[in-house]
């Protein structure tokens, strides 16, 4: 209960900054007394801000104003905090500053939640001087009577915290339960400073970081890039003394399926190894072969022995590949070396191949459809004396040509025409 008993006295609320939303609420209940006559009255509005709002006005002369209850109550979207203050003249004096939650609502009979509960303020309780024994971990202690030098407590589980010899750290290594993980500053011997899973069977040196497992089934260390785009890939590099970001390391990666570039390098979904300003070597330690394999075909594609001699299964070939009639005929000879055109309309011009390669050999067979058609020949053909061959007449009659490229032009090594 408040008194305003002179006409310099109100009582106003302030807010310490403007509403998110929406400024509160408040109401007021008074009573004015002024000897004779008891006059109940009431206010209610909202607050404005940073500027003061008059909740309780100055009584009349020779009037006392009771004040029975204020209530304000956050109708905002965010937190607000109000002072309300007992105005006498030119001095304001502060009744209580609150801060209140979205739905709480202050009164002069305390402050209540958005469902109606009764908030209280908790005391401090001093650790030091006013806590005995050990203080659990629903209370904010550890559960621990005391620490050992370099264990880490932890959770177990059940109990509140563990201090445990195989989870340390004495400032230059950390381990891990069960020894799992390990690490440790870089030492002299550089061995193992940084171990998953245990140690290895063997020691050397020059080791910085160490995986251990034991598992009938795949032990991996897995990198993904979950980007498609079109420079995405993942790569694992290794660089020496003299890399730089683009120069003196090798790469083994795989690009994205949304990857865009020239070449099988830049090929979307291709893996690769490559290294960079320095030659590759591909090879074994020892007496070890090299096989090729493809398809997780059980048969090498190609191997290379212990003695450094290359075979290749007698199966080899280079697949035949049917060129598109057209006009002009294209042949990209990066699809296939051998080929097959057979007419389906009247005359036609052969293009000029497209990604020769120097010192290769291409084979063309020719095949009439209802026959009398003829091949006009691009100039990158060289033929024997200078002068394109005339092809069969006959319906269904083959013809077969051998070239040998410079990487530019094709150059006739053996014909064969009207072949049954």
């Amino acid at each position: 209960m408040f008194i305003l008993d002179t006409t310099s006295k109100s009582i106003t609320a302030v807010m310490s900054g403007a509403a998110a939303t929406t400024n509160p609420n408040f109401t007021a209940a008074y009573a004015d007394n002024n000897g004779s006559t008891f006059v109940e009255g009431a206010n209610d509005g909202v607050l404005n801000g940073t500027t003061a709002v008059t909740l309780v006005a100055s009584p009349s002369s020779s009037t006392r104003r009771i004040v029975k209850t204020i209530t304000i109550e956050n109708t905002d979207t965010a937190a607000v905090t109000v002072t309300v203050g007992y105005v006498n003249s030119a001095s304001t004096r502060t009744i209580v500053k609150v801060t209140l939650q979205v739905g709480d609502t202050w009164t002069t009979d305390g402050s209540y939640d958005t469902n109606g509960n009764l908030k209280q303020i908790i005391g401090t309780v001093n650790l030091a001087t006013q806590v005995t024994g050990i203080l659990g971990v629903a209370n904010g202690g550890t559960g621990l009577s005391s620490l050992t030098a370099n264990y880490i407590p932890y959770g177990n589980g059940t109990s509140a915290y563990q201090s445990s010899s195989t989870f340390t750290f004495n400032g230059t290594t950390f381990v891990a339960p069960a020894a799992s993980l390990s690490i440790s500053a870089l030492t002299s011997s550089n061995t193992s400073n940084f171990q998953i899973g245990g140690t290895l069977s063997f020691s050397d040196t020059g080791i910085v970081s160490n995986g251990v497992g034991t598992t009938n089934s795949y032990l991996q260390a897995v990198l993904q890039n979950k980007s498609n785009g079109t420079a995405a890939s993942t790569e694992f590099i290794v660089y020496n003394d003299s890399g730089t970001a683009t120069t003196n390391f090798a790469t083994a990666g795989i690009n994205s399926s949304g990857y865009t570039g020239t070449g099988s390098i830049n090929a979307a979904g291709y893996a690769y190894f490559l290294s960079g300003s320095t030659d590759l070597v591909l090879g074994t330690i020892g007496s070890n072969a090299i096989h090729l394999v493809i398809g997780s075909s059980a048969t090498d594609a190609m191997t290379i022995n212990t003695t450094g001699i290359t075979s290749i299964p007698s199966t080899t070939y280079a697949p035949n590949i049917n060129l598109t009639d057209a006009a002009t005929i294209a042949w990209d000879t990066s699809k296939g070396q051998v080929a097959t055109f057979t007419f389906v309309s009247t005359n036609r011009t052969m293009g000029a191949p497209t990604n020769l390669s120097n010192g290769a050999f291409y084979a063309l067979a020719v095949i009439q459809n209802g026959g009398s058609n003829t091949l006009s020949w691009n100039s990158v053909f060289k033929w024997a004396n200078g002068t394109a061959p005339t092809l069969s007449t006959a319906a269904g009659a083959k013809d077969y040509f051998v070239f040998r490229s410079d990487g530019t032009n094709l150059y006739q090594q053996g014909i064969s025409q009207a072949v049954a």
